[in-house]
């Protein structure tokens, strides 16, 4: 079965070279350390005899949910090395400021001899994977070497579901393979169920995002984005995060259509992708909208004071990574991304959690719990058509009372998770510790040690 994943991907990455090349050479985007993920040849090489758990998030979201379990396990296992590895630039960049003390890596191709060499240069003894990073050759290597698998945060939408049941002679023993599989609710693991994982590695401990959460509007971060972006009680902000296109087009429109009639409502931008910032700068040019470029004003200029900045346009392009879950206690209206696109919807609890009054498009299955938790709640607004935008805008700029009711109601959901007796962090690396200590693999590989 190796051979064959590695030939189709060989196949696949070959008809995606030209892609690569065109995106690399005429749109500027960068693909940091292909031949490094392709070989496998990560450095430094581990020196020394201590176990090592080697923790995998693929980009820059998976990189701030794991940020409050790395913190932990520091604790908890503070005989290991800690490795944390990404396959993204934006990702690569969050861990190196977060996790400077341990080594970081880019996470190879699931190539058999790309994963070969980072195991032989950072021996663990526990690999951790974030949300549904399924690799089958990585766990078949892993397998065969007695290295402990393990997945935290575990999410899978009934559309995945079923793909993989349609793929089960691959997926079937992939699946089975893992030691522990930690889920973010009942639903989720009777999934992993049908997959034919056994109910004795499967562990309901909640879900990491709600542990990374802000909920106070009053966080210094916060408050000086307020004072930047000259941010005013009478104004309404109406912010559309993580967006991917055509989502900036439909909010340009709403704004375009209802600035007028509203003279106080705002209007930011907050492209998901780095390389996309130049694309949505052009797109408000060409709507005629005057705007602020959030990089063109350093924060540090304005830190802990009460002056307003120069630029005070009503629009502002938010081209900054790791700045959006700040933003969305700056806005009063959310819509958040990836909803009207291709890309299953992205995290819904920050400008929840923040009492933002939020809606969200039609294509949501990444995140079917927690629009389904919020929905029952009358907490936030699905749109099915980007028409509707407008509407929703409209009526939030019409009635305070409503945007005020519905970021009530979000709040009340995320503080609701909140009050949990143990929260998803405590449970996770509970169940991680006690699966090290318990293992026989671990065993086995201690004694080699």
């Amino acid at each position: 079965m190796a051979y064959l994943l590695n030939l189709i991907y060989l196949v696949v990455l070959a008809a995606f070279l030209p892609v690569l090349v065109f995106q690399r050479w005429f749109r500027g985007k960068k693909r940091p350390g292909f031949w490094t993920k392709f070989t496998g040849r990560v450095s430094p090489r581990k020196k020394n005899s201590r176990p090592c758990v080697w923790i995998h998030a693929v980009s820059l979201g998976e990189i701030h949910l794991i940020r409050s379990l790395v913190e932990r396990l520091e604790s908890e296992l503070a005989e290991m090395d800690i490795v944390i590895s990404t396959s993204t630039a934006t990702g690569l960049k969050a861990a190196r400021k977060h996790f400077g003390s341990h080594q970081i890596i880019l996470f190879p191709f699931d190539f058999t001899w790309a994963i070969r060499s980072v195991i032989a240069r950072i021996r663990p003894s526990m690999v951790v994977l974030a949300e549904l990073e399924i690799w089958p050759n990585l766990l078949a290597e892993c397998q065969r070497q007695s290295i402990l698998t393990s997945l935290v945060n575990g999410r899978l939408s009934q559309a995945s579901l079923e793909k993989y049941k349609r793929w089960r002679f691959v997926f079937s023993h992939v699946f089975r393979s893992l030691d522990l599989v930690c889920v973010r609710n009942e639903r989720v693991q009777q999934r992993f169920l049908e997959l034919g994982v056994p109910a004795t590695k499967l562990v309901v401990t909640g879900n990491l995002k709600f542990d990374q959460l802000i909920v106070d509007k009053e966080v210094l971060p916060i408050q000086r984005l307020r004072v930047l972006a000259d941010v005013r009680e009478s104004q309404t902000v109406f912010l559309a995060g993580s967006t991917q296109a055509p989502e900036e087009e439909l909010a340009i429109g709403a704004y375009k259509e209802l600035s007028g009639r509203f003279p106080s409502l705002r209007l930011f931008l907050c492209p998901r992708h780095p390389e996309r910032f130049d694309e949505v700068a052009a797109l408000l040019i060409e709507n005629q909208l005057p705007f602020q470029r959030r990089s063109e004003l350093p924060l540090e200029s304005h830190a802990g004071s009460a002056e307003s900045p120069e630029a005070t346009e009503r629009v502002w392009l938010i081209d900054s990574v790791g700045e959006l879950k700040y933003w969305w206690g700056v806005s009063d209206i959310a819509l958040v991304g990836g909803s009207f696109g291709d890309r299953g919807g992205q995290n819904m609890l920050e400008p929840a959690a923040l009492g933002a009054a939020v809606c969200f498009g039609p294509h949501t299955q990444n995140y079917a719990e927690e629009v389904e938790s919020l929905l029952s709640e009358n907490a936030a607004v699905q749109l099915r058509e980007g028409w509707e935008l407008t509407d929703f805008v409209r009526r939030c700029c019409d009635s305070k009372a409503l945007r005020e009711t519905l970021g009530d109601q979000s709040r009340k959901v995320v503080q609701r998770q909140l009050l949990e007796p143990n929260s998803a962090t405590d449970q996770t690396v509970g169940a991680l510790v006690k699966s090290i200590v318990s293992s026989p693999k671990c065993e086995k590989k201690s004694t080699a040690a």
